[in-house]
């Protein structure tokens, strides 16, 4: 196996816990720490009392109170949202979000 091939292995409940969202785009969990982040693993879920299908509701209601409402910003051929340097892509969690870009003819 050469070097670029190689695959680290963790255990099942210390890998990050992750989720298909749409095609090859895939959501992952994380704490939000002073200074960085740490993917959220199994072993975090039983640590706090969690199911780990009820980490994508927790982190939309995480979002919507406790981040600064993001700005969107249109061009002709894509828009994108920004916050506060990080977490730019986790409004696509949110659904209320996909429902005026629906009417706007940029999703289907």
């Amino acid at each position: 196996m050469k070097v670029s091939e190689e695959v680290l292995r963790l255990p099942e409940r210390d890998a990050p816990i992750s989720e298909s969202l749409a095609g090859d785009l895939i959501v992952m969990y994380a704490f939000d720490l002073p200074g960085r982040f740490a993917f959220v693993a199994q072993r975090h879920c039983e640590e706090f009392g969690l199911d780990a299908g009820d980490l994508r509701a927790l982190s939309v209601r995480n979002l919507r109170t406790r981040r600064r409402k993001p700005q969107v910003i249109h061009t002709d051929a894509c828009l994108m949202f920004t916050s506060d340097g990080d977490l730019e892509a986790s409004p696509l969690l949110i659904d209320i979000v996909w429902k005026p870009l629906a009417r706007r003819s940029l999703v289907t």
